[in-house]
């Protein structure tokens, strides 16, 4: 049986409960509709909420159809949106990568690769699992591995999974079952990349290349079936699968056929699960974690992730407001993150002036943190002002995407209240994905005075991925650039062990003084299920059915 929150806090540290019940929220906050439920496809969830037993569907029969309710639509099928859960949820059931990660320790273990070795400063070296073949039937080798490799961190194909690359990676074939990754210098992280990239058909790759946006063909251990844009996706059971005669598998799958069912709402997930649509609903609030907890048959778990939330200011080449250390410090100190944890998130781990926790390599042990302190917020923007500073030109859009946490668009009211509040005036829009994601990519403007809140995720717990995908002039997200700082991060990347760890704290001392990002808290992510269901956590809670076995 799996686990509640309150009996997983027991059995296992990186698991524990949702705060029970939320405190009175002490912010005025404008309703936002996106986190109303809405008239459900299926017709279980009316518009006010509620669950209509007459239509609720029969409860799934375990064993043959595991159903997940997910926050967002796949933005793409593509291999390299295995990197980041969030993007594409459940990907990884059908795209494998060269090296996967332990469940409960994570470390890294065989997948599609089953031995590595650094042979020099410059190359990793991969051993290639033999036996296995892509859902189309084409082999997996060393050519096909080394295209897919190439294909996934490609500067032409720019995917968005190079936010979290060091310096170039390319890979060739030494035999038939053996390719080494390179790169121009060295990079001790790479078989840790390795884990976030995928591998597709190179058949595929060759033959239409556009047709892996949409239809991946992996080597997995389901199949992808359909993708129903705006409504579902589907994958069956691979009875091909390399994993059913390998000793050492990463898991065993159990369910006959995956269905990700896309629902932005939260209270819609919640509701699929308690009148049995689906089995497990993604990114409940603590509410619906209590009252899931509360119900026969279900339950909640709320465990610790790599995921951070974050607010990111348009820096670098912005309106001249933003480009003002003082107007950035003076958002920064306005906002009061604890009390949006407590009263609006529910859970999650308070940072202390940087995006990651204790334990990171580059953690900085001492760093003072952004203290909420409105006063000294609204002291700064009168300084400014006064010395011809156009602070109240500047027509600032405070945005987020909708779903990509609980409470989203009532966490973005608060930050616009409070900005407010200290003499900055704002406009709060929570957009669909499709809107959000053009000016996400798009660099600062002098018209421009944007502020995101969006989470970032670091499986790999090193500052190295972090400052280059949100600090590095050439990176996609980034809406800064220094580049003095690029080179020393690029030097500091290249080091191990103590060395790296200074070289990066001292990089993470820098930018904190610059006011580039403000770390608001790790996410807890909770998921309402059905109690008869058995989960294996991974420490970056990816979807992977495979560690997932009816009871």
């Amino acid at each position: 049986m799996m686990m509640g929150a309150r009996e997983a806090e027991r059995a296992k540290a990186p698991l524990r409960s949702v705060v029970a019940g939320l405190a009175a929220l002490a912010l005025v906050l404008v309703s936002c509709g996106a986190e109303d439920p809405v008239d459900d496809a299926e017709g279980a969830v009316d518009e006010a909420g509620e669950v209509d037993q007459e239509d609720a569907a029969p409860e799934p029969t375990e064993g043959e159809e595991l159903v997940i309710a997910t926050h967002a639509e796949n933005q793409a099928m593509q291999a390299q949106q295995t990197y980041k859960e969030v993007n594409s949820p459940g990907l990884r059931n059908v795209i494998e990568q060269l090296v996967g990660m332990d469940p409960d320790t994570g470390d890294l273990i065989p997948m599609l690769a089953t031995e590595w070795e650094q042979v020099d400063d410059l190359t990793w070296r991969f051993t290639l699992r033999e036996g296995v073949e892509f859902h189309d039937g084409s082999p997996f080798d060393a050519e096909a591995a080394a295209y897919a490799v190439n294909w996934v961190w490609s500067e032409d194909n720019s995917f968005h999974i190079r936010e979290t690359m060091g310096p170039q990676i390319s890979a060739e074939a030494v035999d038939d079952m053996t390719i080494d990754v390179m790169t121009e210098v060295p990079d001790p992280l790479i078989p840790y990349r390795m884990y976030l990239g995928g591998i597709s058909s190179m058949q595929q790759l060759l033959d239409d290349p556009g047709a892996a946006d949409q239809e991946p063909i992996g080597t997995g251990p389901y199949r992808f079936v359909e993708w129903r844009q705006g409504q579902d996706w589907t994958a069956e059971l691979n009875e091909d699968w390399w994993g059913w005669d390998a000793d050492d598998a990463y898991g065993e799958p159990t369910y006959e056929q995956l269905r990700f069912v896309f629902r932005p709402e939260a209270s819609v997930r919640a509701a699929m699960v308690e009148t049995g649509e689906a089995h497990f609903a993604m990114f409940v609030t603590p509410e619906q974690c209590d009252e899931a907890e509360a119900m026969d048959g279900t339950a909640c778990t709320t465990a610790t992730s790599d995921t951070y939330l974050f607010l990111r200011p348009d820096v670098t080449g912005a309106h001249p407001a933003f480009e003002d250390l003082r107007v950035r410090q003076a958002m920064f100190h306005a906002i009061d993150r604890q009390a949006i944890i407590d009263n609006i998130m529910g859970a999650g781990t308070y940072l202390e002036g940087q995006m990651l926790p204790e334990g990171a390599t580059g953690y900085v042990s001492d760093l003072d943190d952004y203290e909420y302190d409105p006063e000294r917020a609204e002291a700064l923007l009168e300084e400014a002002r006064a010395d011809g500073v156009p602070v109240d030109e500047a027509s600032v859009l405070v945005a987020a995407r909708v779903a990509s946490v609980p409470r989203i668009g009532e966490i973005i009211e608060a930050v616009g209240g409070m900005l407010e509040a200290v003499g900055l005036p704002n406009r709060v829009e929570l957009q669909e994905q499709g809107v959000i994601i053009e000016w996400f990519l798009d660099r600062p403007t002098e018209e421009r005075s944007n502020v995101l809140v969006h989470p970032g995720g670091n499986p790999l717990d090193d500052y190295a991925l972090t400052l280059n995908a949100l600090y590095h002039c050439e990176t996609i997200v980034s809406m800064y650039c220094d580049p003095d700082f690029d080179e020393r991060l690029e030097e500091a990347a290249q080091l191990s062990g103590d060395e790296r760890d200074a070289a990066l704290q001292e990089l993470v001392r820098e930018v904190h003084d610059e006011y580039v990002m403000l770390p608001m808290a790790m996410v807890d992510w909770s998921y309402s299920h059905h109690t008869d269901i058995d989960w294996r956590f991974n420490p970056d809670q990816r979807l992977v059915a495979a560690h997932m076995a009816a009871d």
